[in-house]
């Protein structure tokens, strides 16, 4: 994974501790708070779908670029 990619990762996991976090310090009945707790777990669970498909398709494109990379470098030898 690239920095950026890294970078991002680590931005959204942080994000979402501390919208977590938040959530359980802020004033709310505790019924309330695992609602809202239980909701920022989903959108973090989608997310992080999301990115790994990402990351995924990513892996798989680099790969066959570089394959063919490889191939032209050898038949040109």
């Amino acid at each position: 994974m690239s920095k950026s990619g890294k970078f991002l990762c680590g931005a959204v996991i942080g994000g979402f501790i501390g919208a977590a976090t938040a959530l359980l310090l802020a004033p709310k009945p505790g019924r309330e708070t695992r609602e809202d707790l239980f909701n920022t777990l989903e959108k973090a669970k989608q997310t992080l779908r999301e990115t790994s498909e990402d990351v995924g398709w990513r892996t798989t494109e680099v790969k066959e670029n570089t394959s063919d990379k490889w191939i032209e470098l050898r038949e040109s030898q």
